[in-house]
């Protein structure tokens, strides 16, 4: 049984993940095998209040038997891999830093990074010190994803619909507009050469130009609805237009699978370029809102 830490309790994922572990609160279809939150650390939260942290670092303590640390090396040292959990992207690089010098996996909760040079240096310390890193938002593996592309094994495009709320510690994409962005390259792939991005008040819209002539678009709603939706065109088998809502009730479950297996052997279930991929298009697309939808070349 794998001992996991918890970097940064400021995302009710912390909890999420403990309850599926620990075998708690949640109904036994939930139930994840093969690890357990074992201890975590507080970190520090511009999306949270520390009231609220400290309710979350209460409840892991209290419910799952989580041990507390006053330290980030104090937790690496008392863990077999890491979930680094700050809501904040551009906390991510110090805090997975010391658990990849130290040859432990990490499991980086979304977004991977504050932007696309930060994400590349994680991906670099993860290879000098011969360990690995995985990230991605739990949308990727809702239940309908891996039917539809089995199904539809030719998509020459898709529309993502989802919600993608603003916040000045996590600007443009990094906040919430991330669980859009892994649908999108869930059924896309990588291989996007620029973006272009209309940002206004109550929304944005993001269209990926790919090398091999497809368009991906995202359209982020900043004030609502909570709906995650994709439209995708296909030919060959099933050729047709297609539209899908995601069931949410079970990603976090699918996603600690996978996790955990990551955690196990060192696998994950794409290649961790397109994670990259996935911070240079949020990039590219800030630089384009910047200059009112003009397209921006990805960062690289």
């Amino acid at each position: 049984m794998l001992n996991v830490g918890l970097a940064n309790l400021d995302t009710s994922h912390v909890i999420a993940f403990s309850q599926r572990l620990h075998h708690k609160g949640v109904a036994e279809d939930q139930w994840v095998e093969g690890a357990l939150t074992t201890h975590a650390w507080r970190g520090e939260s511009n999306v949270r209040t520390p009231a609220q942290v400290e309710e979350y670092a209460q409840q892991l303590h209290n419910e799952f038997g989580v041990q507390l640390v006053d330290s980030l090396a104090e937790l690496v040292a008392a863990v077999d891999v890491a979930c680094i959990e700050a809501n904040e992207g551009w906390r991510h690089l110090g805090q997975a830093t010391p658990f990849l010098q130290a040859g432990k996996r990490c499991w980086i909760d979304k977004p991977f990074a504050g932007d696309f040079q930060q994400a590349k240096r994680i991906m670099e310390l993860a290879t000098e010190h011969k360990t690995q890193v995985f990230s991605c938002s739990s949308l990727r593996f809702g239940d309908e994803m891996a039917p539809f592309k089995e199904a539809h094994p030719e998509i020459t495009g898709v529309d993502v619909i989802g919600p993608a709320p603003q916040h000045w510690a996590n600007p443009g994409l990094l906040h919430y507009g991330i669980h859009g962005v892994e649908i999108l390259y869930a059924l896309m792939g990588p291989g996007c050469v620029s973006v272009s991005c209309l940002s206004l008040p109550d929304q944005e819209v993001c269209v990926g130009h790919w090398a091999d002539g497809r368009i991906g678009t995202l359209r982020g709603l900043h004030n609502g609805p909570w709906t995650y939706a994709f439209r995708a065109t296909t030919r060959g088998q099933n050729a047709g237009v297609h539209t899908v809502t995601i069931n949410t009730s079970t990603i976090y479950r699918n996603l600690l699978r996978h996790m955990v297996h990551f955690f196990e052997t060192g696998e994950t279930p794409f290649d961790p370029a397109e994670t990259l991929e996935i911070a240079g298009f949020m990039d590219a697309a800030a630089q384009s809102a910047k200059m009112a939808g003009q397209p921006a070349a990805m960062p690289w």
